[in-house]
């Protein structure tokens, strides 16, 4: 793989199958990138970045390909992600599916920030991918080797050979829904 570091997929007959990721699987993610960065700096920046973003908000892996320069907004300590793939990137999933996502994390929304300087310095449009390609605009950076390094990476941290990118999206309906649980006095939910 891109990252030498990513250990080679553990047992999946040891381990209970999950449909999340668990906080201690997020934090080995991160430290296994730290750790071994690939050879490609750019490649590397764009898999933290999008893995920030897939452990923090809730999208889908090719509404995350499709972010584009003006789907961001960040303002002071915030960041708010348009999320509305447009219909030349094959549109959203559902009407639902054009929304905004708040970002909380100082540590992503900082890396957010440094990624779009890089952006604008490589002459980066509004309308252009988040990560794309410096020299052709109209093209994603090294989209496919993204993709694949962010499976690789939940795949060796679960030892789940079928775990792929769309797991954060039942991790987040699940602490949303156990978060909503705990405060039933704020939500109608019948748990």
């Amino acid at each position: 793989g891109a990252f030498a570091g990513i250990p080679a997929q553990a047992d999946s007959a040891a381990y209970a199958k999950s449909n999340v990721v668990w906080p201690d699987e997020v934090s080995l993610i991160r430290s296994w990138l730290e750790e071994a960065p690939c050879k490609d700096s750019r490649l590397n920046d764009q898999v933290v970045i999008a893995f920030e973003l897939l452990a923090n908000i809730r999208i889908r892996a090719t509404e995350l390909l499709n972010l584009r320069v003006c789907n961001l907004n960040l303002k002071g300590s915030t960041a708010t992600i348009e999320i509305a793939t447009r219909e030349s990137d094959g549109g959203v999933k559902t009407v639902a599916g054009k929304r905004v996502q708040d970002l909380k994390s100082d540590p992503a929304i900082r890396l957010l920030r440094e990624w779009l300087a890089r952006r604008t310095r490589e002459g980066a449009l509004p309308g252009d991918y988040l990560f794309g390609d410096p020299y052709r605009p109209e093209q994603r950076y090294c989209a496919g080797q993204l993709y694949l390094t962010l499976n690789r990476l939940l795949k060796s941290v679960s030892g789940d050979p079928a775990m792929a990118t769309h797991v954060f999206s039942h991790t987040h309906i699940s602490f949303s829904w156990l978060a909503a649980t705990k405060n039933i006095s704020e939500a109608d939910i019948n748990p």
